[in-house]
């Protein structure tokens, strides 16, 4: 491992734990995941916030989403496999809401906090300098990747089938998925904050790892 690398992983377990009360706005983060992954040169794709569209109808989730998402993906398949494939699964989802019920969403990547600290966290320092040396390979990547909807609330397919396999959130079944509405994101144990960092399908496919992961096939 190079010095460089070394400095970022430093940096990281630094920043892993400490959080400001700015990157609970879920708004702020997501605009400032935009420009990151613009400095980048790639694609946030065509997804527009859009305030007639609300996911949250009558006290719970839209039902089609619901539906659309526990049938096709978490009772289809192992908690493990869930676990290990935040990429493939949050595609799929993506895919199965548009196709299916014509809901545009952005695939988020970033990092989320449990017990007062980022889990699933790299700086965009050491993103950037992933994506800018491709000789530069590893076994994963520490993020974590989920849906955002047009009225910025959140589908998370796989952090309930993460964090139980570490013991944590015994009550739920992991084939529920996260929804979170944001703009009520906060500290605290009945929520599961989400940071974003990147926006886009672009970048998890133009980074250097090795075994390549699994992406759907849309």
């Amino acid at each position: 491992m190079n010095l460089q690398v070394t400095l970022y992983d430093w940096y990281d377990n630094y920043s892993r734990k400490r959080i400001s009360k700015k990157e609970y706005d879920y708004k702020y983060m997501f605009e400032k995941a935009i420009r990151n992954t613009n400095v980048l040169g790639l694609q946030t794709s065509y997804f527009q916030p859009n305030n007639n569209f609300n996911s949250y109808i009558n006290g719970s989730v839209d039902e089609n989403i619901n539906t659309i998402i526990s049938k096709n993906i978490l009772h289809n398949f192992e908690q493990e496999k869930i676990m290990n494939n935040c990429f493939y699964f949050s595609e799929l989802a993506q895919y199965l809401l548009k196709t299916e019920l014509n809901i545009d969403s952005i695939l988020t990547l970033g990092s989320v906090s449990y017990k007062g600290q980022k889990k699933f966290y790299e700086s965009f320092r050491k993103l950037k300098y992933r994506f800018n040396n491709k000789n530069f390979k590893t076994t994963g990547v520490n993020l974590h990747a989920w849906l955002t909807l047009p009225d910025y609330s959140i589908i998370d397919v796989s952090i309930l089938s993460a964090f139980k396999c570490y013991k944590e959130f015994s009550e739920y079944d992991y084939r529920q998925f996260y929804y979170l509405r944001t703009q009520y994101q906060k500290k605290g144990e009945t929520y599961i904050p989400h940071f974003p960092i990147l926006v886009g399908n672009d970048y998890i496919h133009n980074i250097s790892l090795d075994p390549i992961i699994t992406f759907a096939r849309i």
